[in-house]
């Protein structure tokens, strides 16, 4: 298995870490420097160093691309809040979530998915959106120039969810836990992906 690293590490202590093959063989651990964000792989009974944290990545096929990441939006009402992108790796489409954005409601916290390219049309991508404590919610209607689609608002921060989109054979899977970082209301957003290309944090226009 093959495991990268992206975006902004932040501090995740006091977490443990399992990786095991299809075959059950081998374990691994994915170290991760608490200051650089530097990533490496051990076997265990290896330990990660002082500096390290160990983080938690779900097992997935063998084979596939297994990013941990974890980002902070400043997302104070004052500020106008932001906005995470999580690109899927080929950037036809992408699912977007807020924190307070807009800088009207502190607890505004909707997800959407966006169409990219044209090739998006209504029909060739599905969205599970799986927020926990939510129903599980199923869309085939994303397309291009249709805006923010498959809108989902999940309650009050902090919060988890699983948004996975099937298009054709290829499958992007964000696993997310969203909660406050502090009193001002800045977000810190954890996400453990399958599929993840390029990640935006965005401002909302003036």
């Amino acid at each position: 298995m093959k495991v990268f690293h992206t975006g902004m590490m932040v501090g995740l202590a006091g977490v443990a870490l399992v990786i095991s093959t299809d075959e059950g063989r081998a374990e691994h651990k994915l170290c991760i420097n608490d200051s650089t964000g530097a990533t490496r792989v051990i076997e265990a009974p290896q330990r990660c160093r002082k500096a390290e944290t160990a983080v938690v990545i779900p097992h997935e096929a063998d084979g596939e691309k297994v990013k941990a990441s974890s980002y902070v939006l400043p997302g104070s009402v004052a500020s106008g809040g932001r906005l995470l992108t999580l690109n899927t790796e080929n950037g036809d489409f992408s699912l977007s979530i807020a924190c307070n954005y807009g800088g009207t409601d502190a607890g505004h916290n909707t997800t959407n998915w966006y169409a990219n390219t044209l090739s998006v049309t209504a029909g060739s991508v599905t969205t599970f959106n799986n927020i926990k404590g939510e129903p599980l919610r199923v869309f085939n209607d994303l397309y291009y120039g249709g805006g923010g689609m498959d809108q989902v608002t999940p309650p009050s921060r902090p919060w988890t969810g699983v948004f996975t989109a099937k298009q054709g054979n290829a499958m992007s899977r964000f696993e997310v836990t969203v909660s406050d970082k502090n009193a001002r209301g800045d977000c810190l957003v954890t996400l453990f992906s399958i599929g993840l290309g390029s990640v935006t944090i965005s401002v909302p226009p003036p």
